[in-house]
């Protein structure tokens, strides 16, 4: 991108990177890898903060993806022979093996495995992200850039489904959402798109306001409160947060979802039309 920019307008000296929940995981990653050096000057982290995975796990996902494009390309026939191939070629060759995979060639390995179809969040491998990126902070290795981050205020209210607040179906409580109209349908409530037990959602305990908040602190602030402290024991004063409460849309949507996880966007963006980028 430093490269091109200029030719889109951009600045190759003022490079901002700007990444939104798993984006604002690997705004982490990328402040914390040795490779980005110079590549960019400010960093953006909206409702995400460090998230890393055990290096075992990471190495596990790894062979187990690799044992998986062996047999399914037919190289070997099975699991057993694959453990073989890989005990019998170096690590070179297992990579040269690997890079010679188109992404659509793992993709269609990935999805067709349940267990591989969720790769591990970042992990030290020692040369992408050397270090424990929380460990890498606070020894001061790593890239030294203004940080704005931010969250919106309800975060968790877009996650009803894993503790089984909603009624609907993802697919249809965002179809109905997407063509609401408060004029048209004025009768629509929250008892239409929330589960009883969560009813009032002004209740104390169990009301969805306070369990979606629980969500919210223990998914996201609590994360990203940990890696601003790691920051600021490096650079207290080119670090800012920024809160986004916005929660104005048609009732019930406001008190069902109000200002949560990614409705920020479009107000960064600007998109707030109905095509497939708004």
């Amino acid at each position: 991108m430093k490269a091109n920019v200029e030719a889109f307008g951009g600045d190759p000296d003022n490079v901002t990177i700007l990444g939104e929940s798993a984006g604002a995981v690997n705004v982490w990653s990328l402040m914390v890898s040795p490779l980005t050096a110079g590549l960019f000057h400010k960093a953006v982290s909206m409702s995400g903060g460090i998230t890393t995975t055990p290096r075992i796990q990471g190495l596990s996902y790894s062979h187990r993806l690799l044992k998986s494009l062996l047999v399914d390309d037919g190289t070997v026939p099975d699991d057993a022979a694959a453990e073989s191939w890989i005990l019998k070629h170096s690590r070179d060759a297992a990579a040269a093996y690997l890079r010679g995979k188109s992404t659509e060639e793992i993709l269609a390995v990935s999805l067709a495995h349940s267990g591989l179809k969720e790769a591990p969040a970042m992990f030290p491998d020692g040369a992408v992200v050397p270090l424990d990126p929380h460990l890498a902070i606070t020894r001061g290795e790593y890239h030294k850039v203004p940080m704005l981050a931010s969250n919106t205020r309800e975060e968790g209210k877009l996650f009803g489904a894993a503790v089984g607040a909603f009624r609907l179906s993802d697919y249809d409580r965002f179809t109905l959402e997407y063509n609401f109209d408060p004029e048209v349908s004025p009768s629509l409530t929250e008892a239409d798109l929330l589960n009883s037990q969560f009813l009032p959602v002004d209740r104390a305990v169990t009301g969805w306001n306070t369990v979606s908040d629980l969500i919210t602190q223990g998914g996201f602030l609590t994360g990203l409160s940990t890696s601003m402290s790691a920051l600021a024991t490096q650079q207290p004063d080119q670090m800012w947060y920024l809160r986004f409460d916005w929660a104005k849309q048609p009732a019930p949507f406001d008190t069902v979802y109000g200002a949560a996880h990614a409705t920020d966007l479009p107000f960064w963006f600007g998109n707030f039309g109905r095509s497939s980028f708004s």
